[in-house]
């Protein structure tokens, strides 16, 4: 079929003329090679300049350009106000002293005043004084030429004073008594005579501080009958027996504390410490023992509170060593081999914590699989059980900022059921209530529930769930022609894909030990019929005589319903 066009003209105008002629065409045809480009016209005159459009965003700013030369130096401007005066400046040196001036001359001396009419008397020795406005008498200060005595008239030593002396401060300088020592041994302070106390006392009602200060670093000794007992060195160590401390507080002998012992760093015992009271062992966060026994032993009979920031406590059969990393050894605690802790603060509670992420833990560690080894025990001491009460409990506590923070996240309980030794097993999880609710529970009789504490009456089955159940089925693919299912094939989807015939065989309880409910399912999904079979002691029920599954991609499904008996249902052929 051809196609009609008008075939337009083009006049010498250039333009184009339509006549009414009707020129038929046939199909277009293939379309050629595209020719050379020809040359480029001439460029047509500019247009106008249109509209300027937006302004874009401003670039990045280029890299800096090379200084020029520095410009001539203008004219000084005008000086401005002069500022204001600062602060005055610390006083200069003393200059030197000129040289005296030349001495004047005496005047002239005055008359001479009129004789008084005083009236003196006293006794030897004694300092006189004005006992009256014309009389003189004697004093309290008594001068034999040898010794001074105040309110005594027979003086023993150089100054000797009967009642209390007194020194008021007047200024920095004069608020102290000053006694110089003569000799190397220096001066003394004594109580004289026999059965005399020596007091040394502040008496003031607001501040009673008493201080002992020497210009340079020298010891301090405390003597009984001239044999030094205690000393504080130079370095501030003090020693108790001993004459040479070597640490802040070196003990040569036995302690006893009956209050409390707050040990920062190191307490070292070379024989044996008997604390009858509180012992505070803390630590530097370095994980180092802070209680070290050298061969001894320690005991406590009062309370012991150790913090090491994540460490824990060990018994090595020597001693109670402090700042190990595991309980290893307690064979040697009592004859049973067990670490007793009858009672720990007035809560009963046993804190082993850390600072750190990487040590909070409670180990324990035997060195074989027999017997009770590795048990963690909760013992009930009641005889007297009750329905519900909790035999023991494992608290999981946050103190997490999020709401609810700090309280009990999870746990698990074991409980006595009633009077009888039965019991049960609780495990409770908390979501953002902050009060745990029993999750699961696990019967006296071995049923599991959950979603509920209260199992269904009449219900015989060992597990019970109070909602959904959701679990995964495992796929299988095969392409053998012939397998025996295995325990691990237990709750798994097979898919055949063997192009010839399957034979599948169900082996009997004492080859492989499925438990009873074991279901496995089966598709034919390649051309191979799968034909499904017991091993001898094994009974297949099924309706299907030929046990294979009805068509390819039918779904048949096996059952372990007892000890040696499974069931085949499905999508099966007659």
């Amino acid at each position: 079929m051809s196609n009609q066009q008008v075939c337009p003209e083009l006049s010498i105008d250039g333009t184009l003329i339509f006549p009414n002629t009707v020129v038929e065409f046939g199909p277009q045809g293939p379309q050629g090679v595209q020719g050379l480009i020809g040359p480029q016209g001439v460029q047509g005159s500019q247009g106008f300049q249109g509209t300027q459009g937006v302004q874009g965003f401003q670039g990045v700013q280029g890299p800096q350009g090379v200084q020029g030369p520095q410009g001539f130096q203008g004219t000084q401007g005008f000086q401005g106000v002069q500022g204001i005066q600062g602060p005055q400046g610390d006083i200069g040196p003393q200059g030197f002293q000129g040289t005296q001036g030349f001495q004047g001359t005496q005047g002239f001396q005055g008359t001479q005043g009129n004789t008084g009419a005083g009236v003196s008397a006293g006794t030897l020795n004694f300092v006189s004084k004005y006992t009256g406005a014309s009389t003189i008498g004697n004093s309290q200060i008594f001068d034999n030429g040898t010794n001074v005595g105040i309110g005594t008239s027979s003086p023993n030593v150089t100054l000797e004073a009967e009642g209390i002396i007194r020194s008021n401060r007047v200024g920095a300088a004069s608020q102290y008594v000053q006694i110089n020592g003569g000799d190397p041994v220096g001066p003394f302070i004594t109580a004289a005579g026999a059965a005399k106390v020596l007091t040394i006392q502040n008496n003031s009602t607001t501040s009673s501080d008493i201080f002992f200060d020497q210009a340079v670093a020298s010891t301090y000794q405390f003597k009984q009958a001239t044999v030094t007992k205690m000393i504080l060195d130079a370095s501030g160590n003090v020693g108790i027996g001993t004459a040479s401390p070597s640490n802040k507080l070196s003990v040569n002998g036995s302690g006893y504390f009956n209050s409390g012992l707050s040990v920062n760093t190191s307490l070292d015992v070379g024989t044996t410490a008997t604390l009858n009271g509180s012992v505070l062992i803390g630590s530097l966060g370095d994980g180092e023992y802070r209680l070290r026994t050298s061969g001894g032993n320690v005991f406590i009979l009062g309370e012991l509170v150790v913090d090491f920031g994540g460490n824990q406590l060990r018994y090595n059969g020597s001693g109670l060593n402090l700042g190990y990393q595991s309980i290893t050894d307690v064979s040697n605690i009592n004859a049973g081999g067990k670490l007793s802790i009858p009672n720990i603060g007035a809560s009963g509670t046993l804190n082993v914590g850390s600072t750190t992420t990487a040590t909070k833990r409670l180990e324990l560690t035997a060195d074989n699989n027999s017997g009770e080894n590795n048990t963690l025990r909760f013992v009930d001491t009641d005889t007297t059980s009750t329905t519900n009460q909790v035999i023991g409990k494992i608290e999981f506590f946050s103190n997490d900022a999020t709401a609810p923070g700090g309280s009990v996240k999870a746990y698990i309980s074991a409980h006595s059921l009633d009077a009888s030794p039965d019991a049960y097993l609780d495990f409770a999880t908390d979501q953002v209530t902050g009060t745990p609710i029993v999750r699961q529970r696990i019967q006296a009789d071995g049923k599991v529930l959950f979603g509920t504490t209260t199992a269904t009456a009449g219900n015989a089955n060992l597990v019970q769930v109070n909602g959904g159940l959701d679990y995964n089925i495992i796929q299988r693919g095969s392409s053998s022609t012939a397998f025996t299912i295995g325990l691990n094939d237990k709750g798994s989807f097979f898919s055949t894909t063997a192009g010839g015939a399957i034979a599948i065989t169900i082996p009997t309880n004492a080859a492989v030990a499925f438990p009873i409910g074991t279901q496995i399912w089966f598709v034919q999904e390649g051309a191979g019929v799968p034909t499904f079979s017991g091993d001898t002691g094994v009974t297949l029920r099924t309706r299907s005589a030929s046990r294979q599954p009805f068509a390819r991609y039918a779904e048949v499904k096996l059952t372990k319903t007892n000890t040696d008996e499974w069931y085949l249902t499905g999508d099966l052929k007659a």
